[in-house]
């Protein structure tokens, strides 16, 4: 995919070659697809199910090498499959850090917005978890204190004591 052969890759693809296939150091078509640049190889192995996060020996993603080589329209295609800008590589580097280090602003922009949006949503999903658990836990706390003051025996009845009575009114 490196070469930027769509047709050889659909070809390879249609005869049961392996999506995730990783060479000796772990790179994928995927891998080279994006670090190539080749946004119609990318969307194609993306729509047969490649693995977007897989790492290379490394730890390199696809979405690493695309921004390893200031590639934004792959970037941004892997963002929208749902690629991990939070990964990082051997040296504890994201795909915004990597495309920093080689002087694309723009691309880690990208990523680092992404990252914000992903962040973002993981905390609101979070906030509203704790919310319903916080619901659970009231209605289950109401229906234990419904179900105790079922459960608990009426109080005895005492039966009238002759010396309890009030005197007879007289005629």
């Amino acid at each position: 995919s490196g070469y930027g052969d769509r047709v050889l890759v659909t070809a390879l693809l249609q005869c049961g070659a392996s999506l995730d296939l990783q060479s000796k150091d772990g790179n994928t078509a995927l891998m080279s697809g994006s670090l190539y640049g080749h946004p119609t190889i990318v969307a194609a192995l993306l729509a047969r199910g490649a693995s977007m996060d897989l790492q290379s020996k490394h730890g390199n993603t696809a979405l690493m090498c695309a921004s390893k080589k200031n590639r934004p329209a792959v970037v941004e295609q892997l963002l929208a499959a749902g690629a991990d800008p939070s990964l990082c590589d051997e040296f504890g580097d994201t795909a915004a850090d990597v495309a920093e280090h080689y002087g694309s602003a723009a691309v880690a922009g990208l990523v680092a917005e992404s990252a914000a949006a992903d962040e973002a949503a993981a905390a609101a999903e979070a906030e509203e978890a704790a919310r319903e658990s916080a619901r659970a836990a009231a209605a289950a706390m109401r229906a234990a204190e419904a179900a105790a003051a079922q459960a608990a025996p009426p109080p005895l009845l005492q039966p009238p004591s002759l010396t309890s009575r009030p005197p007879l009114p007289l005629l």
